[in-house]
């Protein structure tokens, strides 16, 4: 059993991180399926700028709205089912956002995130399959990462059973991107429909991965600035990217896919330098041909 108890925690944390009252003060815990569950809520208080929570059987968490210095925010590696039911937006100037390793079905929070948030990582969310986010997205986003939250590789593949075999996103992509973003990591999910939208000129994207998915098609028009483009392990039949002539394109990597023959009308950039189309008879998750 597990239990966080009320109490002056002045001497157990850094006195620059915590200034007055109580740093987590939990409502209750109580037995779900044997385990006992730690349900966490938070005082209206505002000089805590980081919460840390961490391996703790924690299923929901409510009250960071009212964490109005906060800005690194950390729940990893709990049982968080959800992060939708908090009242109103997160901290103005949170900057990151980690909700890795936990049992997230959906994210669809009733708010945009914060302009000022710079990491952002879903990661690790074997059950999440519904994903909603309001635009615009934060303008200062620079590593954007919602993988392996099952995609379609068998188990035996890895020896072992995959909990994302439930999961994995099957919501559309289709947002508009902002020019800060620097790394997308979406691989390992469902995503059947990829449509976002790129400043192409602007853009800041050096590397786009969204290997092991469920993409049958890849018609997106890449920023100029792409230099890494990972589509392998999907059920492609066709792949018609959109290049300007000022791409700086290095590698694009698109094998373990059912995608049969190239599209001779694609105009690779000058700047390619490794492409590679090997082995169409993908693992058996995806298809086979």
């Amino acid at each position: 059993a597990y239990e966080i108890v009320s109490r002056d925690w002045s001497s157990d944390v850094c006195s620059s991180d915590l200034y007055s009252g109580t740093y987590m003060n939990p409502t209750h815990t109580y037995l779900e399926d044997g385990v006992f569950i730690i349900r966490v809520t938070f005082d209206d208080f505002n000089e805590v700028y980081e919460l840390n929570i961490w391996q703790m059987p924690v299923l929901q968490v409510a009250g960071c709205e009212f964490l109005t210095s906060l800005q690194y925010l950390y729940i990893e590696e709990c049982i968080l089912t959800s992060f939708d039911t908090l009242s109103g937006p997160l901290s103005p100037i949170l900057e990151e956002l980690y909700l890795d390793d936990n049992w997230l079905t959906s994210f669809t929070p009733s708010y945009q995130l914060p302009d000022t948030l710079v990491y952002f990582e879903l990661y690790d969310n074997y059950y999440l399959k519904t994903l909603t986010l309001l635009e615009p997205l934060p303008s200062n986003l620079y590593d954007f990462d919602i993988s392996w939250c099952g995609g379609n590789y068998p188990s035996s593949y890895y020896g072992y059973g995959v909990p994302g075999e439930d999961g994995g996103i099957t919501s559309p992509f289709n947002y508009t991107i902002p020019n800060s973003v620097q790394y997308m990591w979406l691989y390992s999910n469902k995503i059947s429909q990829f449509n976002p939208t790129f400043d192409i000129i602007n853009s800041q994207l050096d590397v786009l991965d969204i290997s092991d998915n469920s993409l049958t098609s890849f018609d997106v028009n890449l920023p100029d600035n792409l230099y890494d483009l990972y589509i392998n392990t999907n059920p492609l039949t066709s792949f018609n990217p959109v290049f300007t002539s000022a791409s700086t394109i290095n590698s694009i990597e698109a094998y373990d896919t059912t995608l049969l023959t190239f599209n001779s009308s694609v105009e690779l950039p000058s700047s390619l330098r490794y492409l590679d189309f090997s082995d169409n008879k993908p693992y058996g998750g995806v298809g086979s041909n």
